[in-house]
């Protein structure tokens, strides 16, 4: 039952699948996805506790208390394997877990095979690295874990919540499809649209997290709202409304506690918290859609060393708005593919000339450890933090 019969059944699912036939394509190319997604595991890994700040980071203001005991639950999952799976068989006895699962809410496995992993872990060759591997996987199972507890929790919630309201989720599969949308919006794993499944693992192998940049997409773009239903679209107002009430009380306590914030939307530097060189963003990824936008739209972006005013398209080698939207596009790609994009610019993202050897090591260490290195070095008082 619960976890342990899942297990028995993906291992039964590969157990047939390596009695079939593959063609030398299909061998290959799932060999490029692995390999391709190999950079992308290690930076995401070495305790790595993201997620809530991240991914999660819409559900803290709306639902506290489901969010502070997805995170607790994070920690044990990340000493062990029996405790993840201890974890999961809790996630999946939930009385309300079947009706999850039938709404496709976006549950994710440590075992399974790629697109059914979490975005930032989708190479199971990265946990067979020795010594590194043990770390990768330690902090895979912790993400997970969180991930799935949160999405389970929000939406038992949310059926509850509909029930007290009069509706009957259980026999409307139109409303529990949306609240299962709903649940994976604002926990960072977005439905990629009908357009684009086809080429999904594709865009899994270009960019960093696709499902979290269509999660963000869907919770700022007026698509969601319109077509959702009346006590679906309350809850995705409320939702985003707890949520930017909660950043601006963030941000406006720290610009009262002396700190540097940024507030026009059109510098690099909006929303963002400025210790020294320091920089703490507390938007979970949608800063940078608002910054574009209004750059977008105003024809105008502030330069974050010097403050001015520009205009596209005026002056020396002017910037565009095309070159805004494609600065956005490589800002989220994985690292192999970001790394191709410089190296055939020739610079990297600061104007530089590209360093390969540099810039290839770097898409191999974690990011905590090289944040952690910088922090040490400029300003070691910020560790803490």
């Amino acid at each position: 039952f619960g976890y342990q019969k899942y297990k028995e059944q993906q291992e039964l699912i590969e157990m047939i699948q390596r009695e079939v036939p593959n063609s030398l394509g299909e061998k290959s190319w799932d060999w490029f996805q692995e390999l391709a997604n190999v950079p992308r595991t290690l930076t995401s890994s070495l305790f790595d506790f993201s997620f809530g700040l991240r991914q999660g980071s819409v559900v803290l203001y709306r639902h506290p208390k489901e969010f502070k005991e997805a995170f607790v639950s994070q920690f044990k999952p990340f000493l062990a394997d029996e405790n993840y799976e201890a974890l999961m068989d809790t996630v999946m006895k939930h009385p309300d877990f079947g009706l999850a699962n039938q709404a496709k809410v976006a549950f994710t496995d440590i075992n399974a095979k790629l697109t059914l992993r979490e975005e930032r872990y989708m190479s199971s060759l990265a946990e067979k690295i020795p010594l590194i591997g043990r770390g990768v996987r330690a902090t895979n199972r912790a993400y997970t874990a969180m991930a799935n507890k949160l999405r389970m929790d929000a939406f038992a919630k949310s059926v509850k919540t509909a029930e007290d309201l009069g509706l009957n989720p259980k026999q409307d599969e139109i409303l529990l499809r949306k609240m299962a949308m709903t649940v994976n919006d604002i926990t960072g794993r977005g439905d990629y649209p009908k357009a684009l499944r086809g080429i999904q693992t594709l865009l899994n192998a270009f960019f960093f997290s696709p499902r979290l940049i269509f999660s963000r997409l869907n919770l700022l773009l007026p698509v969601r709202y319109i077509t959702a239903p009346a006590h679906i679209r309350k809850e995705y107002l409320k939702t985003m409304g707890s949520f930017a009430g909660g950043v601006a009380t963030i941000l406006g306590l720290a610009k009262v506690a002396g700190f540097d914030v940024e507030l026009d939307p059109r510098n690099a530097n909006f929303a963002k918290i400025r210790v020294g060189n320091t920089r703490i963003d507390i938007m979970g990824g949608f800063q940078q859609y608002l910054r574009i936008g209004a750059q977008f739209i105003s024809g105008k972006y502030i330069s974050s060393s010097t403050g001015k005013f520009i205009t596209l398209g005026e002056g020396f080698k002017p910037l565009t708005r095309g070159q805004i939207l494609a600065r956005g596009v490589e800002s989220k790609e994985a690292p192999l593919f970001s790394f191709i994009t410089e190296w055939l610019g020739g610079q990297d993202p600061t104007g530089e000339k590209i360093n390969v050897p540099k810039e290839v090591l770097e898409r191999f260490v974690p990011m905590t450890a090289m944040d952690m290195y910088e922090l040490a070095k400029e300003q070691p008082e910020l560790l803490p933090l």
